[in-house]
């Protein structure tokens, strides 16, 4: 009663002061008057939209009458409010997900608006257990929204499908992403003449830093296009695996072919391109280069097997065994990278 009283005295001297209203709200829910504490808090959440309690009241209200599309507006609301309850709020938005209906108005909010916290709700999803049948039906839809996925969202549901083997999956959503000019080099490598910058990301090449060595692409006699990989070695101890790409083979045999120049490359194992299933399992080798020579073919056969190898990975390596093997110093050339089928 003296709730009420006070919150009655502000609301004669302020009409619009809307924590007053949320007061005489919490009056009304305590005696058991839903119908007048749903006005208050309403009145309350238009007249104080910064006051936590009303939107979280509103929010879990509409939610238990399957008003879904309120309930999303209301706990937006209250995390562009306070940031920090974002942690605490994460299963209540994929309790969002889970039920079809509420997700129909989750992914409208997501789609049309991409409030702040979308990136990290769909990252924390993403490192849940058993979540990938809930990404998907979320970030499928995304993809074709008025706020489509982000390449950092996208980036999230293809490692989900990589850690879950999936590779085909993860694959064509990577190709989907590209732009039309990368799109033009997909094959069993993408971008296997080094013309187009690495992207670092999904299945194209991964120049990794490394001390030692300089990575770069760079235009040259007796290529067959603009430019090739060079690799400078500095004559230092180089643990050198830095050069990759994720392949999605099918099952079957395959030549791994390229060309090569080798400019006093300087090691006594020398370096190799490695095809290995993703756990670790080596398919197939190519020659050890080291030396000098002008620009010249070589290629390797390799069969990917049917069982447990659903990704693999392409590696330039350097074939040393212990620390002192390790020493490297020249440059090496690389270009017409391919991955063929071959009959067997």
């Amino acid at each position: 009663a003296e709730a009420r009283r006070l919150a009655s005295d502000v609301l004669a001297r302020t009409p619009l002061a809307g924590v007053a209203q949320r007061v005489l709200a919490r009056v009304a829910e305590v005696s058991g008057d839903e119908a007048t504490a749903l006005t208050h808090y309403r009145i309350a959440a238009r007249r104080a939209p910064r006051d936590r309690p009303p939107h979280a009241w509103l929010a879990n209200h509409a939610a238990a009458r399957g008003d879904f599309i309120t309930a999303l507006a209301h706990t937006d609301q209250l995390l562009r409010i306070a940031p920090g309850l974002l942690q605490e709020t994460l299963p209540t938005l994929a309790s969002f997900a889970a039920v079809p209906d509420a997700r129909v108005a989750l992914l409208r909010l997501l789609g049309e608006t991409s409030p702040q916290w979308r990136a990290p709700f769909l990252y924390w999803l993403s490192q849940q257990p058993d979540a990938l049948p809930m990404m998907t039906a979320l970030l499928s839809p995304l993809r074709a929204a008025p706020q489509p996925l982000t390449g950092y969202e996208r980036s999230l549901w293809i490692n989900r499908l990589l850690g879950e083997s999936r590779v085909a999956e993860a694959q064509f959503l990577w190709i989907e992403s590209l732009p039309p000019e990368r799109s033009k080099s997909i094959g069993n490598i993408v971008d296997g003449g080094f013309e187009l910058p690495p992207d670092g990301d999904g299945f194209g090449w991964h120049f990794d830093p490394v001390a030692g060595a300089t990575i770069h692409q760079e235009p040259g006699a007796g290529m067959h296009g603009a430019q090739a990989l060079v690799i400078d070695f500095h004559d230092r101890r180089v643990a050198f695996a830095h050069v990759r790409q994720r392949l999605a083979l099918p099952p079957g045999h395959y030549a791994l072919r390229g060309r090569v120049r080798l400019d006093g490359l300087r090691n006594e194992r020398g370096l190799l391109w490695q095809v290995q299933c993703d756990d670790g399992r080596l398919l197939g080798a190519t020659e050890r280069f080291h030396g000098s020579s002008q620009w010249r073919d070589f290629h390797v056969n390799f069969e990917r097997p049917a069982e447990a190898c659903n990704g693999q990975q392409l590696r330039l390596r350097l074939d040393a065994r212990i620390a002192p093997e390790q020493m490297i110093g020249g440059r090496v050339w690389f270009d017409d990278l391919r991955i063929s089928s071959i009959k067997h």
